[in-house]
């Protein structure tokens, strides 16, 4: 089943993460190769998710001030995780991408995200005051739509942590021989 969660091993997660990652990447470069017409269907569901999603989170009363103290990672005590579609639609959208050098994502410059337009739904999800019930709840409706995503493209769905995909991005250049940055702009689908 495409949509199902792989296992991972309890008792040292890292490699787990680390193989998710690679996976995620390996899936992505697979897709994009030898389906482009089914990636940018992808990358528009995933749009059109973003789109729903922020309507439910107008529709919550909260408000973000864009602060970027979320996005340091480490000192605000949470970890962001990504899907597999979501990564191939960051991917597609924002270039270059830059390993995690430090706590922060390193989307962050000068206290402001440079790739809000294209950021996860954790991250638009995610509020540093706001009711938790509501925004897991949330989280577990915007999950949903992505497996369904997944099963309706046989898709493999993962759930990896953004700091370990950043930072495998080396293996995805590897069994990608096209260069990050000479990836073609005209490959993006306006939504």
């Amino acid at each position: 089943m495409a949509g199902g969660i792989k296992q991972v091993n309890s008792i040292n997660p890292e490699p787990a993460a680390e193989l998710q990652s690679r996976e995620c990447w390996s899936e992505a470069e697979t897709l994009r190769k030898g389906k482009r017409a089914v990636t940018l269907k992808i990358c528009k569901q995933v749009s059109q998710i973003y789109d729903w999603l922020n309507s439910q989170i107008k529709s919550l009363d909260v408000d973000c001030s864009a602060c970027g103290k979320c996005c340091d990672f480490k000192s605000f005590g949470h970890k962001l995780f990504v899907t597999t579609p979501e990564l191939l639609y960051f991917y597609k959208n924002v270039k270059p991408l830059r390993k995690m050098t430090g706590s922060s994502c390193p989307c962050l410059e000068n206290g402001k995200c440079t790739a809000r337009d294209f950021r996860f739904s954790g991250c638009r999800i995610f509020f540093c005051k706001a009711d938790s019930e509501k925004i897991n709840e949330l989280s577990e409706q915007t999950i949903k739509k992505i497996k369904t995503l997944c099963d309706e493209f046989d898709f493999p769905y993962r759930y990896v942590d953004w700091a370990t995909a950043l930072n495998n991005i080396d293996f995805y250049n590897s069994v990608n021989p096209r260069s990050v940055a000479a990836e073609s702009v005209s490959e993006k689908e306006p939504h």
